[in-house]
């Protein structure tokens, strides 16, 4: 999900030649991105402790993969805008359920390890969508390193409906 959000921020100087945006309505375009997020997070969270967690991460991938595609699609600030909100409301799905079911697919011994290998994940997401995003964007067009980051996401969403969903505290 880093590889997604920071796309953005890599292709941002030629989204804004092309679409002639001022810099105040570039840093809209991450502040919807925040603010959408932190807003999603409390009610993906809730879903991620009544519902199916393998589903709710899944929904999240599907949701931040597609507002990424859209994203390369966009033609004016609104679009972008949107589409940069969506990605939010996506992003907030993961992280709860995805926590959640690292916590029952490893036992406690192992949970340390577990979560260092997903933050070393999203490290190297957040590497892959700047240097990726900006040597895309430079190479092919910025719409291209959105279209190229949305790939993965749509793959992994699919992945994730076929997750085996743990029973809850089974690793305690």
């Amino acid at each position: 999900n880093y590889m997604d959000r920071y796309v953005g921020a890599a292709a941002s100087p030629l989204i804004q030649k092309e679409l002639g945006l001022s810099d105040g309505q570039v840093g809209a375009l991450g502040s919807a991105f925040l603010l959408v997020y932190a807003l999603a997070a409390v009610p993906f969270g809730y879903w991620a402790d009544r519902g199916i967690r393998t589903t709710v991460v899944g929904v999240g991938v599907a949701i931040w993969s597609v507002a990424t595609l859209f994203t390369g699609l966009a033609r004016n600030f609104t679009q972008l805008f949107l589409s940069r909100a969506v990605l939010g409301i996506g992003e907030a799905g993961y992280y709860p359920a995805g926590t959640s079911l690292l916590s029952d697919y490893f036992p406690k011994e192992q949970r340390g390890r577990s979560m260092s290998i997903w933050a070393a994940g999203s490290t190297l997401g957040i590497a892959v969508g700047f240097a990726g995003g900006g040597y895309i964007a430079d190479k092919y067009g910025w719409r291209s390193a959105f279209f190229f980051a949305a790939v993965p996401g749509i793959l992994f969403a699919l992945l994730a409906f076929g997750l085996r969903e743990p029973l809850r505290g089974t690793a305690e």
